[in-house]
């Protein structure tokens, strides 16, 4: 079976390490960036095909955010996804906000979808974030 690509953008460092050793030993590739800066630099010079994007709301702004109402990074993870959805090769990449926010207010912003759903982090561990990649991936 071919590996499922991800893009994983998280500035959570070690918890992630934990989520990406749990993927990877379930078949899934990781591409995974700190920085949404980084992300896009990847995206733009290697136009990778991308199964499926793991996302955090509460991102550093970098450059590409810094005029827009991030509130100091809390809701860099809404432009990210804004920015992605306008990419053509990856408007129809289904996403997981996998997020520590529970904010009514910032959530409200998102709407799941077959291409949308949101896990907060205490309550997905690895496993049960595999179980919800496999699950999105066959919709």
């Amino acid at each position: 079976m071919e590996k499922k690509r991800i893009l994983m953008i998280d500035d959570d460092k070690l918890p992630m390490e934990y989520y990406i050793r749990s993927l990877e030993k379930n078949n899934f590739e990781v591409k995974y960036f700190v920085r949404p800066d980084d992300a896009f630099a990847y995206l733009d010079k290697e136009k990778p095909h991308i199964d499926i994007i793991m996302l955090d709301i509460m991102l550093p702004p970098g450059e590409k955010y810094r005029g827009k109402q991030t509130n100091q990074g809390l809701r860099t993870g809404i432009f990210v996804l804004e920015d992605l959805r306008d990419y053509e090769d990856y408007s129809s990449t289904p996403v997981i906000l996998l997020t520590n926010v529970r904010n009514p207010k910032t959530l409200a912003e998102f709407e799941e979808s077959d291409l949308l759903s949101i896990a907060f982090k205490p309550n997905y561990p690895p496993q049960k974030v595999i179980e919800l990649l496999k699950e999105m991936l066959s919709r």
